[in-house]
């Protein structure tokens, strides 16, 4: 019997740590952000440059900014948790090429920007980044957010709470708790995650024209997630499942033709 108790304290004891471990390194985990800083002429963006934004505690943070053509709106851009604005930059050169404007945040502590990640410092930014457009005297119809991954809960809370010409959320989730929970059921994520993105909370003030993209296949942000969160978004235009769509490659098959015709409806 006593080998049983041994057992079973060393079997808290070993979740306790690893309780301990996941709170310690979870920024870390989710912020696997690239700080290599590029110009965006040298990731091939011309018609872009790079502008700087100052938070209220002086951390400065960059955003590629290019101007629309007449007519055309903006498109304030919120990436993704991996990488930096470079690994969109092909995305960045097909809205500028056909005219749109761009205003594409690097978030703190990512490419270009300082400060470290979370999503206090990150809101901070995106609401600076979409002032910034109304301080430059873009009225808010001619806004369109676009958020992709974890930029879809930075979209839903910048969309809640200011007026916006449309919203594109690609591989939407309905919070990170949410999905955080699907990968590590036995923890109580709820209870550890600093940084939650709570999009639940806020998709219900969303009164812009929407537009969901997601794929069938994700393994990172489940289908069901960004399901759920459709269904509390009340000015929601479509939702586009792609069936053999991941979380990376929806741009390929399919997701820039939908994207495409949902920019063009709101010129």
């Amino acid at each position: 019997m006593a080998w049983i108790k041994r057992v079973g304290f060393g079997l808290v004891c070993l979740y306790l740590g690893l309780l301990a471990v996941l709170y310690v390194v979870q920024r870390d985990i989710q912020y696997p952000l690239d700080p290599v800083r590029l110009d965006p002429k040298e990731a091939g963006v011309l018609a872009a440059e790079e502008i700087t934004l100052q938070l209220d505690d002086g951390t400065v943070v960059i955003a590629w900014r290019a101007q629309s053509r007449k007519g055309k709106p903006t498109i304030l851009y919120f990436h993704g948790n991996a990488g930096s604005l470079q690994h969109r930059a092909h995305r960045f050169v097909e809205f500028t090429n056909a005219g749109y404007g761009l205003m594409a945040l690097s978030y703190p502590g990512y490419g270009g920007s300082q400060g470290t990640p979370s999503e206090k410092s990150i809101m901070e930014a995106a609401f600076l980044a979409y002032d910034q457009l109304r301080i430059e005297g873009i009225q808010p119809d001619r806004i369109v957010i676009y958020g992709n991954s974890l930029g879809s809960g930075v979209s839903v809370q910048v969309a809640s709470q200011r007026l916006v010409g449309g919203l594109i959320l690609e591989a939407a989730y309905f919070s990170i708790v949410d999905v955080v929970q699907d990968n590590f059921p036995v923890f109580p994520i709820a209870l550890l995650l600093k940084d939650q993105f709570r999009s639940d909370l806020w998709a219900g003030k969303i009164s812009s024209p929407t537009l969901m993209i997601h794929g069938r296949q994700d393994r990172t942000i489940p289908h069901i997630s960004g399901e759920k969160l459709s269904r509390m978004i009340r000015s929601l235009t479509r939702f586009v499942s792609i069936e053999n769509g991941g979380h990376n490659n929806l741009w390929e098959l399919g997701a820039r033709q939908e994207i495409a015709t949902f920019l063009s409806e709101r010129e």
